[in-house]
């Protein structure tokens, strides 16, 4: 199945990759994951991410984005670091898990 994430919309580098939760327990939410590689035509690098009691996948999927156009040099440390990359959105969304 071919589906697109708007986390890798845009980005200049074509990711293939899967996503899912695990759940722990019930009272608890599910944790995050997604495990992909880029460029997809050519792989150079694989990346898995997990974030514990993450909510959605996409989420995962969001953060693996982010490392990856910090490996690839489409986003600076700096814009990562400080929440402005793609105006804040994987900030904001993470900094609500946190709260």
């Amino acid at each position: 199945m071919i589906s697109r994430l708007d986390a890798f919309n845009g980005m200049g580098v074509e990711v293939a990759g899967k996503t899912g939760t695990a759940q722990q327990v019930q009272t608890r939410p599910n944790h995050a994951l997604f495990v992909g590689y880029a460029p997809y035509a050519d792989p150079e690098v694989s990346i898995a991410t997990r974030i514990a009691y993450g909510y959605t996948s996409h989420n995962a999927a969001d953060v693996s984005a982010q490392i990856l156009k910090y490996y690839f040099k489409l986003a600076s440390e700096e814009e990562l670091l400080d929440g402005t990359a793609e105006d804040g959105k994987l900030c904001k969304r993470l900094c609500r898990l946190t709260v």
